[in-house]
């Protein structure tokens, strides 16, 4: 375990070590997130492994589905909250 611990535990390690917070996720997310990571994870395992078959059209959305399962650890969209947070702060300077 101390060299190379079980999957699960390296990749709530990944989740930690990518969240600006440093800290741990709630157990929901991180089982949600798992679930996602361990279907998109066995389809490049099986097709790479020759144990499965694949075509272009599916490929591309599992690429896909990889792209917008990084993009949200790595680009966190805070766009919207970022707007949220300016209009609460407007309300509150102006009570």
């Amino acid at each position: 375990d101390a060299y190379r611990p079980p999957r699960r535990k390296q990749f709530k390690r990944m989740l930690v070590g990518l969240d600006p917070s440093g800290r741990p996720l709630p157990k929901p997310l991180v089982d949600r997130s798992w679930k996602r990571w361990k279907k998109v994870r066995s389809y490049f395992v099986l097709v790479s492994h020759h144990r499965d078959h694949t075509d272009l059209e599916t490929m591309q959305v599992k690429i896909a589905a990889l792209e917008a399962f990084l993009a949200d650890r790595l680009v966190p969209r805070t766009s919207a909250e970022l707007d949220d947070i300016d209009s609460l702060v407007e309300d509150a300077r102006d009570a």
